[in-house]
């Protein structure tokens, strides 16, 4: 990862947080955010509905789909970076542009998440294949599914570690409040 952990900020004051090499911070203010090309609005449809189909075969997809979607970027950013390493970055021309920004982030955000399918994925087939071997009189090994559900458990974490404490608190907040809705 060569840029380290990026982050989202309060949807009410939304603000993406990168942190360079150096810790130099560099801030994104969300807003909306152009494709530019006709061949950008192309792929982005093609890919976009390849999600929607893989989002109604995986809930896990599709809730974390569900927030990433709903993020909306803008097209400058600020600098939070001091003395000789600001004037560094620019003099060398190596300050990102919103785009390598915004992908980077999208880009980070879909990696974790497939981390966590993936290993999810692999805990299910293994427990299928343990359920297997313990029908046919053979002793289970968990070992290998407690590893994939680790593994997922990190991805998640790490994936979840992007929204603001402010934000989950809120909306936990929120979510007590709401009626609960029984079924008939």
């Amino acid at each position: 990862m060569p840029h380290g952990p990026l982050r989202v900020l309060r949807p009410t004051e939304p603000i993406l947080t990168m942190f360079l090499p150096s810790n130099a911070m560099l801030i994104l203010e969300i807003r909306h955010y152009h494709r530019h090309t006709r061949g950008d609005k192309t792929q982005f449809r093609i890919l976009r509905s390849r999600q929607r189909s893989l989002e109604k075969s995986n809930s896990i997809r599709a809730a974390l789909n569900a927030y990433t979607n709903n993020l909306v970027f803008g097209n400058s950013y600020r600098l939070n970076v001091q003395g000789t390493e600001r004037k560094n970055l620019v003099r060398s021309n190596a300050l990102p542009d919103v785009n390598a920004v915004v992908v980077s982030d999208l880009d980070l955000r879909d990696l974790y998440r497939n981390q966590i399918l993936e290993n999810m994925d692999d805990a299910k087939a293994e427990l299928v294949y343990q359920q297997r071997r313990q029908d046919s009189g053979q002793s289970p090994d968990v070992g290998e599914i407690l590893t994939y559900l680790l593994a997922a458990q990190e991805a998640s974490d790490t994936w979840f570690g992007f929204i603001p404490k402010d934000d989950v608190q809120q909306a936990l907040e929120d979510v007590k409040v709401e009626p609960v809705f029984q079924k008939s």
